[in-house]
């Protein structure tokens, strides 16, 4: 249901939208996506967040990509949105001089363990919403992305080489980018950086936070929406 909601929402604010299933989808979970007027596109369960969108943009077609003023690439892996979404994209069309941006920005990480593959995670846009706008949805370099990306199938291989280094390649090209929220990222998981994230207007929940954090998070951050 809440994937449905967050589609609904995103209606309001684009123009496409490709849903992109990873495995099987009963019949009738592909009647209700349609019903929402989305393409629905159904693949194999490999190469995690960037391997379905990379799906979406081959459905595509970076000639007809380059055509919109922007892209969004969001997961399932949050709840919400919070607000409209019209108040989110107001805020940020605001800041003309930006290329991409995100929610959040996950700071640099150093002493990094396996089986992360390197020691130092560098800072990134975190891709559970990241919007692209036309200059690098019109570049070579992002075209080059899609085409040569690797599929990987552990969540490590997948941050390490694709959410974070889609921000240091994009960076590298001279596009500029920033975020909606600056609650540093290590703080999200806690109450107090919860509290902080919808205090600074996040649109987003993440589900780890109340899946994966003890009884007395969730109790107090369910009494704190109440």
């Amino acid at each position: 249901e809440y994937v449905l909601y967050n589609l609904s929402a995103l209606k309001a604010v684009v123009q496409k939208i490709i849903v992109i299933v990873s495995g099987n989808i009963s019949d009738c979970g592909r009647d209700r996506l349609e019903k929402l007027g989305v393409d629905v596109i159904v693949r194999e369960n490999r190469g995690l967040d960037f391997g379905a969108w990379k799906a979406a943009v081959k459905h595509i077609g970076f000639e007809n990509l380059a055509a919109f003023s922007e892209l969004i690439l969001t997961n399932c892996s949050c709840y919400g949105p919070l607000y409209h979404f019209n108040t989110l994209f107001q805020k940020m069309d605001k800041k003309t001089n930006i290329d991409f941006w995100g929610i959040t920005l996950f700071p640099t990480t150093k002493n990094a363990l396996p089986p992360w593959p390197a020691p130092i995670l560098q800072k990134h846009v975190q891709s559970y919403f990241l919007v692209l706008r036309s200059p690098i949805l019109e570049s070579n370099a992002f075209q080059q992305w899609w085409e040569n990306l690797t599929e990987y199938d552990t969540y490590y291989e997948e941050v390490f080489y694709h959410e974070i280094a889609f921000t240091q390649y994009l960076a590298l090209q001279g596009y500029q980018y920033d975020v909606v929220i600056s609650v540093p990222t290590d703080k999200i998981m806690t109450f107090e950086g919860m509290l902080q994230s919808l205090q600074q207007k996040s649109p987003f929940i993440k589900r780890k936070a109340l899946t994966e954090t003890n009884c007395w998070l969730r109790a107090l951050l369910y009494r704190y929406l109440r």
